[in-house]
C-alpha cells in the first residue's frame, strides 16, 4: 500500500477501526495475541498521530492535529485527542470526541473548558470533511481539511510477519515455535534503504540466532530459518514510530518472549533514533559535549536510586545505557532486565528534560537547533 495515499487508513486500522472504504485490511488477523493487542492499544496514539490543514467557511486557515486510542464502547470505539489552531494566531483549541459506530467523526472543542463548537465530519481518502457548529449561535459552517506531512517527516508502510517452525502442530505442541512482527517501513526518506535495513537486522536480532553471514532475501525467510533452529520459544514485537519530525525518526520495539515451559515472558523496550536524511542512527555522543559521561552518569545513578531503589547492574558496574529516545520534551534513557535488576522489580527508564541537560549540551550539534527550540 502507498502510504502517502493511507495515512488516513492506517490511523483508523491500528485504534482498532477501520472505515469501510478501506476493506478492513485483514485488522482482525493482526490481533493475534492479548499481549500484542494491549500494547496495540497503548501505543497506537503514536502511530496514528495525523496533522490536517484546511479552511473552515473557505475563509479561515487552520491546522489541527489529533490522535486515537481503542475503547470498550461499541457505539463510539475510538476515542480522540488532539488541539487546532487558526494559522494567523498562536492559540491551541483543545479538541476530544469519537468516532462513531457508523463511521462519522465528532470533535468538540473546549476553551477554558467549555464548549464552543462542535466538528462533525468523515475522513475518507486523505480528507477529513464536514461541518463545523458554534455551540452559542448554532451557526453552522463548511470545513474541508487534507492530510498535512510536515517537512523532514517520514511516510511509512506498517508490515506484518506472522510465521510458525514447521515443528509446530497438534501432535508435539511443546516444540512450537512462532514470530509475530509488525513494524514500518520507511518510503520516503533520503536515508531510507539504510533505515530499513538497520531495522530488519534489529528484527533479526531478537531472534538470537546468528544469521548475518547467511544470504537471504527476505526478512521473512531469515526468520523463517531461525525459527528452525529453536523449540517452545515464541516471540511478539511491535515496532512503534514514538517521533516523526525534523529529520529525526524515534522508533520503540517493545518485545515479549516467552517459552511453552515458562511461567512468565521476558519483555524489553528497545529505542532506535535515525537521521532520516543520512539514514545513520543517532547516538548520545551526537547530542552532547565530550567528556558528558560524569554528568550524566551521576544524574542516572541519583535517579535509579530516588526511583527503584537498590539496583545491581548485571553485569557487576554501572554503564550509560544507549538505549534512549529522543522526544518533543527531553531524553528517556531506558534499562531492560538484562541490564539490571531492581529493589521493586520494576523495569528502569530514567527521564530527563532538555533543560536539565543543558549543560552538557552540544551547542555546535547537528539536533542543537531542534532541542533549543524545545527549551524556550
Amino acid at each position: 500500500m502507498n502510504l502517502k495515499k493511507s495515512n488516513i487508513t492506517l490511523f483508523f486500522l491500528f485504534i482498532g477501526f477501520c472505515l469501510p472504504v478501506i476493506g478492513q485490511m485483514k485488522f482482525n488477523e493482526m490481533i493475534y495475541s492479548d499481549v500484542t493487542a494491549l500494547h496495540y492499544q497503548s501505543l497506537s496514539s503514536n502511530y496514528n498521530k495525523l496533522t490536517f490543514k484546511g479552511k473552515l467557511a473557505d475563509n479561515y486557515s487552520l491546522t489541527m492535529e489529533i490522535s486515537g486510542t481503542i475503547t470498550n464502547n461499541s457505539e463510539k470505539p475510538v476515542e480522540l485527542k488532539g488541539h487546532y489552531f487558526y494559522d494567523n494566531l498562536p492559540m491551541k483549541i483543545y479538541l476530544q470526541g469519537y468516532v462513531h459506530a457508523d463511521g462519522t467523526v465528532v470533535l468538540e472543542e473546549l476553551v477554558n473548558g467549555k464548549i464552543t463548537g462542535v466538528f462533525n465530519g468523515r475522513v475518507s481518502e486523505q480528507e477529513f470533511k464536514g461541518t463545523w457548529t458554534g455551540a452559542r449561535t448554532q451557526s453552522q459552517y463548511e470545513f474541508r481539511l487534507s492530510e498535512f506531512m510536515p517537512a523532514g517527516a517520514a511516510q511509512f508502510e506498517m508490515k506484518h510477519i506472522r510465521t510458525t517452525n514447521r515443528k509446530c502442530g497438534n501432535l508435539l505442541p511443546e516444540k512450537c515455535s512462532s514470530f509475530d512482527v509488525i513494524y514500518p517501513t520507511i518510503t520516503n526518506a533520503a536515508g531510507s534503504f539504510a533505515i530499513n535495513t538497520a531495522i530488519e537486522n534489529q528484527i533479526a536480532s531478537f531472534t538470537h540466532i546468528q544469521t548475518s553471514s547467511l544470504n537471504f532475501s527476505t526478512i521473512e525467510e531469515e526468520l523463517q530459518y531461525a525459527l528452525s533452529k529453536v523449540e517452545g520459544v515464541n516471540t511478539e514485537l511491535v515496532v512503534s514510530v514514538e517521533m516523526n519530525k525534523e529529520n529525526i525518526l524515534s522508533l520503540l520495539y517493545f518485545h515479549s518472549e516467552s517459552e511453552n515451559d515458562a511461567p512468565v515472558a521476558i519483555t524489553s523496550f528497545i529505542y532506535q533514533n535515525f537521521n532520516l536524511q543520512t539514514g545513520g542512527l543517532i547516538t548520545l555522543d551526537d547530542l552532547f559535549v565530550e567528556g558528558y559521561e560524569n554528568f550524566l552518569g551521576e544524574k542516572i545513578q541519583n535517579n535509579l536510586c530516588s526511583r527503584y531503589g537498590k539496583v545491581d547492574f548485571i553485569r557487576n558496574e554501572f554503564f550509560i545505557t544507549n538505549n534512549f529516545e529522543i522526544s518533543e520534551k527531553g531524553i528517556m534513557l531506558q534499562y531492560n532486565a538484562q541490564d539490571v535488576i531492581t529493589e521493586n522489580g520494576q523495569i528502569p527508564s530514567i527521564f530527563f528534560s532538555y533543560c536539565e541537560l543543558e549543560e552538557i549540551l552540544n551547542p555546535s550539534g547537528l539536533y542543537y537547533p531542534f532541542i533549543q527550540a524545545r527549551m524556550n
